[in-house]
């Protein structure tokens, strides 16, 4: 398991303590909601850097350089290889073109403006592509349409009138998504259509505008591979999770979930499809022949829980109907090895009571007991513990050569209809070399007036078998630690982790 940067974690944790004076919690409360809706948008503010200015894009894998002339884009990955280049350098009408002085650059958070003397070009970097704009502050000179021409160093295709593509390949870049407005709102029609090989022209019909006029579309990328489950209503994508290294060759495989896939004649039994990288290709498919049983509806990765050598992969069925009865759930081990995915079930998990919907998560946790064997989780949301409805919890499985199905440890809170177990998370979230468990209780209230109000429940691992009395309970209005200082310190962990796994830019 692949953990943040503990430099990176120890600096936002000073952060997190920098607020905190003696055992006051009240300045760690006010944090979550400033500090990562704080982060989530800086990531994409553009800055200065050793070849200028740049912004990058987590979302789109790229990195944006901008030039006098026009932006670069590189991958965003240490490699930084080029991506492509693109540039205005005419507009005005048909039968007046003028060439495109290069202008000022001025950046402003997420927004690089181009300013010249009547022409503005922007861009805006955002999670769903790199917005490239234009705002015409006065009708140029000439007769018939607007023209914007831009030139690539990537040849250009035109999909349709909305949709020219840049390459080809896995590395196809896509300009699309135009629109064009005056200033009274009105939409005015445009399309793009490609000049020569690298060109590609913006046409509007600017007739009865009021200017100013603004030109926006899209730049942004394809995913390098797309893969579906072939039928209308399959929920496929609902649950993906890397699968570890089931064949143990070096590289990371994949499984997505499509709970309501039908086969063998089968309503909503539902299926998981493996693929195993670097292509993808579809290794396996799993599934269980009972109707409804929504197999895939959870999915993860169990690292090596039977110490063979090959990452193991888990399957959640909340439907399933098991021994305890209809809804019961189950979880559905299957054993990494040398080749494809093998799609007998080597492990059954079964759900403790009817309707406990038992597999609604499913995860592999890392080492929490410390014996140097990965461990598993199984969230039942709807376990009946003692004649507690629904208390729910995270069932804790211990790795071994001959994996047991039988509960090591079950996580959760002495409360009812808190439904421990419908999400679930895992890492070493204090620092001490053990892995640790975060359990979502959707049901959770604190008190009467805050119904189904949710928390995250925090577990940490030990040098021996898992404690299963929540060390912290995180709630959206404020953090609550179970006992100090191990659970302050637990919590300040976990949020210098949410805070810091996303800023890696």
């Amino acid at each position: 398991m692949k953990l943040v940067s503990m430099k990176r974690v120890g600096a936002c944790l000073l952060f997190c303590l920098g607020g905190i004076a003696g055992p006051s919690y009240g300045a760690v409360d006010e944090l979550p909601e400033q500090v990562l809706a704080s982060i989530a948008a800086r990531e994409y503010y553009a800055s200065a850097h050793d070849h200028g200015l740049q912004a990058p894009n987590r979302a789109q894998g790229f990195r944006t350089h901008f030039r006098d002339d026009g932006i670069e884009l590189v991958e965003r990955d240490p490699s930084a290889l080029p991506l492509m280049r693109l540039s205005l350098v005419q507009w005005g009408r048909a039968n007046h073109l003028q060439w495109v002085d290069p202008g000022l650059l001025v950046a402003k958070e997420v927004r690089v403006e181009r300013r010249s003397k009547t022409l503005t070009e922007w861009y805006i970097n955002r999670p769903e592509g790199l917005e490239h704009g234009f705002d015409l502050a006065a009708a140029p000179p000439g007769h018939g349409e607007l023209e914007f021409h831009l030139e690539s160093d990537r040849p250009a295709h035109r999909v349709h009138a909305d949709l020219i593509e840049f390459g080809s390949g896995e590395k196809t870049l896509r300009y699309s998504k135009l629109k064009v407005w005056d200033a009274n709102g009105r939409i005015l029609p445009a399309h793009t259509d490609v000049s020569g090989t690298y060109g590609v022209v913006i046409r509007v019909d600017d007739t009865g505008a009021h200017y100013p006029v603004t030109i926006d579309p899209l730049l942004s990328r394809t995913a390098d591979i797309v893969r579906n489950g072939g039928q209308s209503g399959a929920e496929f994508g609902t649950r993906i999770a890397s699968a570890g290294d089931i064949n143990n060759d070096g590289v990371d495989d994949l499984v997505v979930g499509a709970f309501r896939f039908d086969s063998n004649g089968l309503t909503d039994n539902g299926g998981a499809f493996v693929y195993l990288g670097p292509g993808f290709t579809t290794s396996t498919f799993l599934s269980t022949n009972q109707a409804g049983a929504g197999f895939g509806a959870g999915v993860g990765g169990a690292g090596d829980v039977n110490l063979d050598g090959f990452d193991d992969v888990v399957i959640g069925v909340p439907g399933f109907d098991g021994t305890a009865g209809n809804n019961s759930g189950a979880a559905f081990v299957y054993f990494g090895g040398v080749g494809a995915l093998d799609p007998t079930v080597d492990a059954t998990i079964m759900g403790p009571n009817s309707s406990a919907n038992m597999g609604a998560a499913v995860r592999g946790v890392g080492d929490v007991n410390n014996d140097g064997i990965d461990d598993l989780a199984v969230g039942v949301p709807r376990y009946n513990p003692g004649g507690q409805s629904d208390r729910g919890g995270a069932f804790i499985y211990y790795g071994s050569a001959s994996f047991d199905t039988t509960a090591d440890a079950v996580l959760n809170i002495n409360d009812v209809s808190v439904n421990s177990g419908n999400s679930l998370a895992s890492g070493d979230v204090n620092g001490d070399g053990h892995g640790d468990v975060i359990v979502g209780a959707t049901g959770y209230e604190s008190n009467a007036n805050l119904i189904n109000e949710g928390a995250a429940l925090v577990f940490l691992g030990s040098a021996g078998p898992i404690d299963n009395s929540a060390d912290a309970i995180l709630r959206s209005d404020r953090l609550v630690p179970q006992a100090a200082p191990r659970s302050q310190w637990a919590i300040l962990m976990v949020m210098a982790l949410v805070m810091c796994s996303p800023v890696r830019r």
